[in-house]
């Protein structure tokens, strides 16, 4: 395997930017999750690593060799395409060893490296059906092998899962991780999952716009994110984010009132935002914090996920009444659609964000 490095990639399409700048390395033998909305230009970073998209400016270097103006054949790359690309016509046995026989590999030794691969991916006693015959997952199978079989020095992935139902998905994204693990591949996965990848990357990195907003382990994106737009993409159900106003008792997000964290005065002259994730939002039916009426009740198995609005209807309404939360509570809150409960924002699990930038002030500890 090897190293995959962008090195200020540009890549622009007439007045549009689809990738700005892009500084990212892969190590050898690295997990690397590629996150962002739909157009924040993750897929065209996949393209441009396998040669299917020219650059603007920058290069791509793949175990340190420059391949930017290299075809796609001559980089060493296998791309896993979220279509799964099969050819209808061929069996599975000829469409995983389809790149074998393009290079003039011979018979045998090429037959010996379709059934190796076919195994390692659990699809060896398919090799004489056609792709019409097989399920999803299984498609799925038969073009990772076909990655597979190439032995190349990094692997692609464009949201390989995207087409899988739930329970499907959940089992396929083990079975990389353990082929991964396994083989000690290079990979580059790309989705829009956030599951996926907090659960699949050993690192994850989140665009937006073309930009590269934040690299680094799952757990430091999700609890120490570089700015807004990361700590609100990145979680499901997102954060939630309350305007900081001046009220006459001090400071206030909604309708919480704020006291600064130890050591860390708020900051002058700006527009501010607290976000609060929705785990960490402490909710009652009688107990302390702000009066919240409960618009819609989510059951998740053994969480439930409610739906708030900031000071209900019979109880003292303060500054930020209306304002929407999403709170998740275990299994014993299970409060009825229109009724009343009190919010708690617990001290050292929010974070501050610059209003206008989204810039990072203070993290949560």
């Amino acid at each position: 395997m090897a190293t995959l490095a962008f090195q200020g990639i540009r890549k622009q399409y007439g007045e549009t930017v689809a990738l700005d700048r892009l500084d990212l390395d892969v190590a050898d033998g690295e997990l690397m999750v590629v996150v962002g909305p739909s157009g924040s230009g993750k897929t065209t970073a996949l393209r441009v690593a396998a040669g299917l998209e020219r650059v603007t400016a920058g290069a791509v270097r793949i175990g340190g060799r420059d391949v930017t103006r290299l075809p796609p054949v001559a980089r060493e790359v296998a791309m896993v395409f979220q279509s799964y690309a099969l050819f209808p016509h061929l069996s599975v046995g000829d469409n995983i060893g389809i790149g074998l026989a393009v290079r003039r590999v011979p018979k045998r030794e090429a037959a010996e490296r379709v059934r190796a691969a076919a195994e390692l991916v659990g699809c060896a006693g398919q090799l004489d059906r056609r792709p019409f015959q097989l399920s999803g997952g299984e498609r799925q199978r038969v073009a990772l092998a076909r990655a597979l079989v190439r032995e190349p020095a990094a692997f692609l992935l464009d949201e390989p899962l995207s087409n899988l139902d739930a329970q499907l998905r959940v089992q396929m994204r083990a079975e990389l991780q353990r082929l991964h693990r396994r083989l000690g591949a290079t990979m580059l996965y790309v989705t829009h999952d956030q599951v996926e990848a907090l659960t699949m990357g050993d690192r994850v990195a989140v665009l937006r716009d073309g930009a590269l907003q934040q690299v680094g382990p799952p757990d430091e994106i999700y609890r120490r994110p570089a700015n807004r737009f990361v700590a609100g993409f990145v979680g499901s159900p997102a954060m939630n984010l309350l305007p900081v106003v001046t009220a006459a008792d001090g400071l206030r997000a909604g309708p919480f009132p704020l006291e600064p964290p130890p050591g860390s005065p708020w900051p002058a002259g700006r527009r501010l935002e607290l976000g609060v994730r929705p785990e960490h939002l402490r909710v009652t039916v009688d107990g302390p914090g702000v009066p919240a009426e409960v618009q819609v009740v989510e059951m998740a198995g053994h969480e439930t996920y409610l739906h708030l609005t900031l000071g209900a209807p019979g109880h003292e309404a303060g500054s930020g009444s209306g304002q929407a939360v999403v709170a998740r509570v275990g299994d014993g809150l299970r409060p009825a659609v229109g009724s009343s409960v009190r919010v708690e924002l617990p001290r050292g699990h929010a974070y501050l964000f610059d209003a206008d930038s989204g810039e990072t002030l203070v993290q949560a500890t």
